[in-house]
């Protein structure tokens, strides 16, 4: 490695083989050895697929690094070598009376049972942020105690008692604060102004249990909700204490939030005491310090991509009301998208998800930028040039009906997570998650054949697997065990078959242990063996924040996500209105005539094995079930007086009109004409 030290990061990347592809991303959007260390691990992933070179690249960084690190830290031991001798000489003169007070910020932070996690409590549950006044002379242990008068006022929060928790105070990264250390030594020390502190309460139940073995409390992940519902998920490493500081621009950063789990930390002991404010800082607190002088130093040579996030996330900060329906959530996220700017999607019809993975995967791609979609024949001859909605939306309900059939779910109907090699290491789970989150916010439908359990998974809601959430070979396993009554045949059953030996279970004791064993086989094949698919999926989620809002409205995403589509005839003549021509003429009186045809239609379709009402509203809107979005347009039926030859039906898709024929005397000539034109169809809205 250290004949590599002399090459650039560009140099280093070919060494490792890596794509010229990638190569220029690193180039378009900036990115250098410092955003490299300060990385988020997903968008890394993403950016460079294999792990030996990431674990290459990370070190290659940190040695760049080093030098420069190491330079800054000599500079600030001398410069407090100084400060201590300059203090021991003679006693400091002070300018100004010293604050009576500081001013210190609380947080609170509950721990959730189901995800294993501390997760921040929001303002609106009683939490949030808040600023309170302390003795400057106070220890740590004062902190705590006016965090719980403040988040239990009178005993009682919106969680529960205060004691049915048991509480302690942390730093940002999960680490706890040594109680007896002085709020003052920790100003002078740091030369912060503000400092930022967490009540981390847990059930007592939890608790207790967490203590023996499944919880250790040093190594619990963090994911954070700030006010704003933005979460961020944090990495355990850290310095001992959480500190706010202020940068040139009077914002507030954190000194120890773009930490890189890669970088060294000499000494990651629990918080140490504080001597005096003039005592030489120890390594771990220099390495906090100098990472956030890094950031500041290299503020300009963030990437782009981090900066689009940045401003991504600024826009995502809104604090929703709870919504009433999915369509007015929806609504507030479509009003980011810039239709100024649009992502450019080719597709054939026999392989549309491939091509939105194309699109998706685009540096320049943006999820609110305006989607324009090209879709070609299998001969490739386009079908239309201009995508005024119509394209966009026969695109997500065709690449959702692909993911649905692929090899990456299982079931007949509500479909599981089925984990695929191929599909893994393509990353295609995380591309489905981002296909479901554009389809909603871009008019698309919900993907509507998500199982119980995994919606569940996804919504961080208890679920208990069934057999349909497994492959066939498994259930046919699984059911010969349930239909066993004898104790022989259960382990006769167990014995020969590996699927309980892979799921841990190699013996049955007694008969009253075949519940279990089911539940656990269930549960291991359901959930255990799709952790990685699960993961990825779950960050596809994370694209518009539509994960976040699925576990705080799941009622609200559920039957999107799970439900098949219910039309009805009276839904549909509801949402296609006519466009009249004036009462009393010629062309009016043909139209109630075609009118009447069609209503008489799309009843008999309800029952029709032929055409169904789904392929109806497909034919004219490019969905077969109404968006969760809703239609933006107002669809419409439009009669075709000026081709009056004309006998099948037409549509724009775009415009969200649905042409019908006029020149039909009788209804069975109507009927017939109707169903070949919309059975035919292989466009948009053309027989």
């Amino acid at each position: 490695m250290d004949e590599l030290q002399n090459l650039d990061l560009e140099q280093f990347l070919r060494t490792r083989g890596v794509s010229e592809e990638i190569i220029s991303k690193f180039k378009s959007e900036n990115i250098d050895i410092v955003a490299v260390q300060v990385m988020h691990e997903d968008e890394f992933k993403e950016l460079i697929p294999k792990s030996g070179d990431r674990a290459a690249l990370k070190e290659f960084s940190r040695r760049k690094l080093a030098p420069r690190k190491q330079s800054l830290i000599e500079k600030l031991k001398d410069k407090i070598a100084k400060a201590n001798n300059t203090n021991l000489a003679q006693t400091p003169t002070l300018k100004h009376k010293r604050k009576a007070t500081r001013v210190v910020q609380v947080g609170w932070m509950n721990f959730n049972e189901q995800n294993k996690k501390f997760q921040q409590v929001r303002l609106n549950k009683g939490g949030g942020t808040r600023s309170i006044s302390v003795d400057r002379d106070c220890q740590v242990k004062m902190i705590l105690e006016k965090a719980i008068e403040i988040f239990f006022p009178n005993g009682i929060s919106p969680s529960g008692p205060v004691n049915s928790f048991e509480f302690k105070l942390l730093d940002f990264k999960q680490h706890e604060i040594d109680h007896n250390m002085r709020i003052q030594d920790m100003f002078e020390v740091t030369g912060l102004s503000k400092l930022r502190f967490y009540l981390a309460s847990t059930s007592s139940k939890i608790w207790c249990s967490s203590t023996n073995n499944n919880i250790p409390s040093s190594s619990l992940p963090i994911t954070v909700e700030s006010d704003d519902d933005v979460a961020v998920s944090s990495p355990t490493h850290a310095s001992n204490t959480e500190f706010l500081a202020p940068n040139a621009e009077d914002e507030w950063i954190m000194f120890s939030d773009r930490l890189s789990p890669d970088l060294p930390l000499e000494n990651t002991q629990s918080s140490t005491v504080l001597q005096s404010h003039c005592s030489l800082p120890d390594t771990n607190e220099l390495t906090v310090l100098v990472n956030s002088i890094l950031d500041s130093c290299d503020k300009n040579s963030t990437s782009t991509a981090d900066n689009e996030v940045a401003n991504r996330n600024k826009f995502m900060e809104v604090d929703y009301e709870d919504p009433t329906d999915i369509e007015e959530l929806l609504m507030k996220i479509n009003k980011l998208i810039n239709s100024s700017v649009i992502n450019k999607v080719n597709v054939c019809r026999e392989q549309v998800f491939q091509g939105f993975v194309r699109s998706v995967r685009r540096p320049r791609f943006s999820e609110f930028n305006k989607f324009s979609v090209k879709f070609a024949d299998v001969e490739g001859i386009a079908e239309g040039a201009i995508d005024e909605g119509g394209p966009t939306r026969e695109m997500f309900r065709i690449a959702l009906q692909e993911v649905q059939n692929s090899s990456m779910f299982t079931g007949r109907t509500q479909k599981h997570l089925c984990l695929s090699d191929k599909h893994l290491n393509k990353n295609e789970y995380f591309e489905v998650g981002r296909l479901i989150s554009l389809s909603l916010v871009h008019g698309g439908p919900g993907p509507r054949f998500f199982c119980d359990t995994l919606f569940g998974l996804i919504a961080n809601i208890k679920v208990q697997p069934t057999l349909e959430d497994v492959i066939p070979e498994i259930q046919v396993e699984l059911a010969q065990l349930k239909d066993a009554t004898e104790l022989s045949v259960m382990q006769d059953v167990v014995l020969s078959s590996n699927v309980f030996s892979i799921a841990g279970f190699k013996f049955v004791k007694k008969a009253e242990d075949k519940l279990d064993i089911i539940n656990g086989t269930l549960k291991f094949y359901a959930v255990n063996v799709i952790h990685e698919a699960l993961g990825q999926l779950l960050n596809g989620l994370k694209t518009c924040n539509i994960l976040e809002h699925i576990r705080q409205y799941p009622n609200l995403f559920k039957d999107i996500m799970c439900s098949k589509p219910s039309l009805t005839a009276e839904r549909l003549e509801n949402l296609l209105l006519p466009e009249w021509s004036e009462a009393g003429s010629n062309r009016r009186h043909i139209e109630n005539r075609v009118i009447t045809y069609f209503r008489d239609y799309i009843i008999d379709c309800e029952d029709s094995e032929l055409i169904s009402l789904n392929e109806i509203l497909a034919f004219a809107t490019g969905l077969d079930s109404i968006p969760p979005l809703g239609f933006q347009i107002s669809p419409k039926i439009i009669f075709l007086h000026d081709e009056p030859a004309c006998k099948f039906p037409k549509a724009n898709t775009c415009s969200i009109e649905l042409k019908l024929p006029v020149c039909h005397n009788n209804y069975d000539d109507f009927k017939l004409d109707m169903d070949f034109g919309i059975g035919n169809a292989v466009g948009f809205g053309f027989a």
